[in-house]
């Protein structure tokens, strides 16, 4: 019975190494698949790449760039923009005596390229004991002073018949040339205020007329 006992405890000795092995192998194994399974996703890597730089670059669309521009800077200037003005005013007019004056203008614009003008300038005084009336053709230059873009320097001539009443020094039907020089301030594109002198002579007599203006433009 002995040595069957040692035979067996024998047998057992030399079996746990074998068995303690074959554990670790199969601990072992799904390790390996996963690692199998890991290697051969990574070549997949590349093929994304290589699809993305496949991917067509998004059209560029040009943006407009907008730059904002000072007051009258774009397009013509605007004593330029419209082909008649009317303005319209009172003042202080002298001839002999002073009396109070009103003062009308229609102008019209003669070309696109130039701020010259042509029309009538109409002229009524009322005196003590008499009055003076005129209306006579003219015509004007305008001038457009760089520091301010909305000061207007303008020159012009009139000359034509007048006539007055109750006036022993001038004739009743007679002549009246008169030079005119005004400052003009914009008030926005369809509206201006003048300050207005205005010298000239009357049947040979020296007359002047001073006065304020506004004046209004149409295309």
């Amino acid at each position: 019975m002995i040595p069957l006992r040692l035979l067996l405890v024998f047998i057992v000795l030399v079996s746990l190494p074998s068995l303690a092995a074959s554990k670790k192998a199969a601990k072992k194994r799904p390790r390996a698949a996963v690692k199998t399974q890991s290697s051969k996703s990574k070549p997949r890597a590349p093929a994304t790449d290589a699809a993305k730089k496949e991917t067509p670059p998004l059209p560029v669309v040009p943006q407009a760039i907008i730059v904002a521009s000072p007051i009258g800077t774009v397009g013509p200037p605007r004593t330029m923009r419209y082909r008649r003005e009317f303005q319209s005013g009172f003042g202080v007019f002298t001839l002999v005596t002073p009396g109070a004056g009103f003062n009308v203008q229609i102008r019209f614009l003669s070309d696109d390229k130039e701020p010259l003008y042509f029309g009538v300038d109409g002229q009524f005084a009322l005196f003590q004991s008499s009055h003076f009336l005129s209306v006579l053709p003219g015509a004007w230059y305008d001038l457009r002073l760089a520091p301010s873009p909305l000061l207007t320097l303008s020159f012009g001539i009139v000359a034509g018949p007048a006539f007055t009443a109750h006036t022993a020094v001038v004739p009743g039907t007679t002549y009246a040339i008169f030079g005119e020089m005004k400052l003009a301030w914009e008030i926005d594109d369809l509206a201006s205020v003048h300050g207005q002198f205005k010298p000239g002579i009357v049947g040979g007599r020296f007359a002047y007329a001073m006065g304020i203006l506004i004046g209004f433009r149409f295309r």
